[in-house]
């Protein structure tokens, strides 16, 4: 996903992207999936916290995308992705 205007907090994200696959081991309503996150390598420290702040859903309105999978979900960030994201987006179109 790429944040074309955005914030978190005082934090602004405008212009970052970030990418989520999802594993599930079983059916999706069991949960127990996992959910690997790529950060834009161009995030700052205080980006990459307020980015995993939203993806982690505690500050998600109940029902809502993040909200439903942080209820089951385990976030890890995927060390060292920054050629894939690239990649990804260099894809997007704009």
């Amino acid at each position: 996903m790429r944040i074309e205007h955005g914030h978190f907090a005082n934090t602004r994200l405008d212009g970052l992207s970030f990418f989520v696959m999802i594993d599930f081991p079983g059916p999706l309503h069991e949960g127990n999936d996992t959910v690997q996150a790529i950060i834009d390598e161009r995030s700052t420290p205080e980006q990459r916290d307020a980015l995993f702040q939203i993806l982690s859903g505690k500050h998600a309105a109940e029902g809502t995308l993040f909200h439903v999978f942080a209820r089951q979900s385990t976030v890890r960030e995927w060390p060292d992705a920054s050629h894939m994201a690239r990649r990804a987006c260099s894809r997007l179109p704009i």
